[in-house]
């Protein structure tokens, strides 16, 4: 079963994140730092690959041996990950690609991307009182092109610059998006803007009342108060 994390988790790395070629998206050179794959393109060298094969073969392990051959139990030693020529082996990257269109390894991608981006971020938006589908997609996803410690600062800035008022979450997601948007040598990349007016995200509560977040409690509360407690 899909939970409402986990479509939040989908809808903002196939929108913003992946494109059409979603859970299979394949980059064989990454601004130098080997090959980027998956939704939310876990890269080789500096990012969470090494993670992503981990979860993969923890998810489903006959598959992942089936799948993969003579390279699975590579794909689980880190320094064969980092170190080898994954984008000059032909074979190793249609295995790579035909692996995404199995949903035991989506769901593997969708843990990780949890883990790692959602949730150090959601316990954060919880406890600044923002409750909208729209608030936690736009923090997962900065979380996910930014890291989840700026994500955090850059969001309970925004809050705490927001006064009171009937439409407040509308106003912090409005100076979170424009905090949060980075600028690169093409210009600026306005993806936090163009969720603010996204029609596939809700300005609903994402989670009923009382429910959904406790899992995240342990998770989340170290870095949320940390953060929170900064001069």
């Amino acid at each position: 079963m899909v939970s409402v994390i986990d479509k939040v988790i989908d809808y903002t790395a196939r929108k913003y994140e992946s494109s059409r070629d979603s859970y299979w998206a394949y980059v064989p050179n990454d601004n130098g730092q080997g090959i980027s794959y998956g939704f939310v393109q876990f890269n080789q060298k500096v990012g969470e690959l090494p993670g992503l094969f981990r979860e993969m073969s923890k998810v489903a392990p006959s598959k992942f041996s089936q799948v993969f051959g003579t390279y699975a139990p590579k794909m689980l030693q880190d320094a064969w990950v980092r170190g080898t020529d994954l984008a000059g082996d032909a074979d190793f990257v249609a295995r790579l690609r035909v692996s995404g269109q199995e949903p035991e390894f989506q769901q593997a991608q969708r843990n990780l991307a949890k883990r790692k981006y959602f949730d150090p971020t959601a316990l954060t938006v919880k406890n600044l009182g923002l409750k909208s589908e729209r608030a936690y997609a736009m923090a997962y996803d900065t979380a996910v092109q930014r890291g989840a410690g700026t994500a955090n600062r850059l969001i309970i800035e925004a809050a705490k610059a927001t006064p009171a008022g009937p439409d407040w979450e509308r106003q912090v997601l409005g100076k979170f998006a424009v905090a949060a948007d980075t600028t690169t040598a093409a210009g600026v990349v306005n993806r936090r803007k163009q969720m603010l007016t996204d029609l596939g995200l809700s300005d609903g509560a994402l989670f009923a009342a009382g429910a959904g977040l406790t899992t995240l409690m342990v998770v989340g509360f170290g870095i949320w108060w940390y953060l929170k407690h900064q001069a």
